[in-house]
């Protein structure tokens, strides 16, 4: 499977069962299926943050910590 993301992917974590999150240069995130590759939701943090390069959970339930 090929996926076509915005730019440099810097960090890849997953993020439950079925998604993965993959932070990128420039501030985007994208949630993907990891079943068929679609990509959820895809969001530019440009304004709050720089490049995304650590992806970690939080142990709380769907929360997760972004390093820059």
């Amino acid at each position: 499977m090929v996926l076509t993301l915005h730019t440099h992917v810097f960090c890849i974590e997953q993020f439950d069962d079925d998604h993965i999150i993959c932070g990128q240069m420039n501030g985007w995130i994208d949630l993907i299926r990891i079943d068929d590759g679609e990509i959820i939701l895809s969001k530019e943090l440009k304004h709050v943050t720089g490049n995304i390069t650590m992806i970690l959970p939080t142990g709380r339930d769907n929360e997760v910590m972004l390093g820059t």
